[in-house]
């Protein structure tokens, strides 16, 4: 590295394929011109053959460095390719498509860096769900709700299309896990997050939000969608046996909003939703209400 280091105090060239085509020229051309003025010296200027010569030798020594400065540029394509792939990786979250066939140092530089880019991305992919998933549900959690579902709210809002959300809370889940222990309450919560997945379309995002609290995002859903929903969720759950127990039954109460305008932000929209999963709950649980 120490040629390389002292190469990038030049001030011109400052392309690296100009300072590689530097370092060949002094070591080729400055030989050869040296020779030239050496038999210009020794033969005076009385010798046209001589001259005629010489200027061949030179004619043929700039077509040779034109055509080796552009020949130097395309063995260089890998080293460009690899950065330039790189930077839109880096910049963009374009995934790289360099060549992997060849074997020469170049070729192997492609397919390292193609291989660990891929490998990468694939480990931050992996590593991004799990940071936006609740590992005990496999819903969403709040982050995924603050960074990614919210913003996409506000978008959508802001494009005038129609937005619902389920607010959905476990009726009387306490005293199931005071009673059953929490390993008994951590399946229900899981047999809960299931039946609400399941039960929810392509599109809508189900998080939870707290202990046995859970809320739907529905886009693209007007009152009366939010209302089938609602009620296929509840229903979904009070008739799963899976969840049901001679011991305990679960059931759900469940309040649901759809913003009226684009001014309606995300929170007044939870606010509507949660004061109708109160107005359930105080209704007698087991209903939803979504008005």
């Amino acid at each position: 590295m120490r040629l390389y280091s002292i190469m990038q105090n030049l001030s011109w060239p400052k392309s690296y394929v100009g300072r590689i085509f530097l370092l060949c020229f002094v070591g080729t051309h400055i030989p050869l011109l040296g020779l030239v003025a050496l038999v210009l010296l020794n033969h005076g200027a009385g010798q046209p053959d001589l001259y005629w010569t010489l200027g061949v030798a030179l004619a043929g020594t700039l077509v040779a460095t034109g055509f080796t400065f552009y020949a130097m540029g395309c063995m260089l394509q890998p080293v460009v390719k690899t950065t330039a792939a790189l930077d839109q990786y880096v910049g963009h979250g374009v995934k790289p498509d360099l060549p992997v066939v060849y074997a020469d140092e170049a070729g192997r530089l492609m397919a390292s860096v193609q291989s660990t880019v891929l490998k990468l991305g694939s480990a931050i992919e992996e590593l991004t769900l799990i940071s936006i998933t609740d590992p005990l549900t496999g819903a969403r959690n709040r982050r995924w709700l603050n960074e990614i579902g919210i913003p996409d709210y506000e978008r959508r809002r802001a494009g005038g299309s129609p937005f619902s959300l389920l607010t959905v809370d476990l009726d009387n889940f306490k005293a199931i896990n005071d009673t059953h222990g929490h390993a008994t309450g951590d399946q229900v919560l899981m047999a809960v997050a299931d039946a609400i997945l399941t039960s929810t379309r392509a599109g809508d995002h189900v998080v939870r939000t707290g202990g046995d609290e859970f809320c739907v995002l529905l886009p693209a859903t007007d009152r009366q969608g939010v209302r089938d929903v609602a009620e296929r969720i509840r229903s979904s759950i009070a008739g799963a046996s899976e969840i049901t127990s001679p011991d305990y039954q679960v059931t759900i109460s469940i309040g649901g909003a759809t913003a009226r305008d684009a001014q309606c932000s995300f929170t007044d929209l939870y606010r509507q939703a949660d004061a109708n999963l109160y107005k359930a709950k105080n209704n007698g649980r087991d209903n939803a209400v979504t008005a």
